[in-house]
């Protein structure tokens, strides 16, 4: 008779399991972890990594002796492939934008080469859900 009773236990407890899990009342506990302020978690996670990548690139670009010198020329020879287009009634806008991001890509790692402005990376956001032991 005892066995009975031990696997009735059991049956309850995998019910009371199937029930929470069928209900889903654990997914609701994860769903409002990340967002206290308003905005998911994973918005803000996104922001840190786009934020992280680019201070990465300047570093790196910072780093390449010539990548002022190339980005200028790059972007010159963008400008004339600009005015070719306009010549032949082409939309030039993109190229010229294109030119002009150069330009200031190419300013901003020479500011960072003469120490002029310190490149910031945020720090990694710890998610809840990681354990730290």
């Amino acid at each position: 008779m005892e066995y009975n009773i031990h696997s009735t236990r059991t049956f309850l407890a995998l019910l009371a399991v199937a029930v929470t899990i069928g209900t889903g009342t654990p997914l609701a506990v994860y769903a409002g972890a990340g967002q206290a302020d308003g905005k998911p978690q994973h918005a803000n996670d996104e922001n840190n990594r786009k934020k992280i990548r680019e201070a990465n690139d300047v570093k790196l670009r910072a780093q390449e002796p010539f990548y002022s010198e190339h980005a200028k020329a790059l972007a010159e020879q963008y400008r004339e492939t600009a005015e070719i287009v306009a010549r032949q009634g082409g939309n030039a806008q993109p190229i010229l934008d294109a030119a002009a991001h150069l330009e200031s890509q190419s300013e901003l790692v020479a500011k960072v080469r003469r120490n002029a402005v310190p490149i910031e990376i945020p720090q990694p956001v710890s998610h809840p859900k990681v354990h730290k032991k």
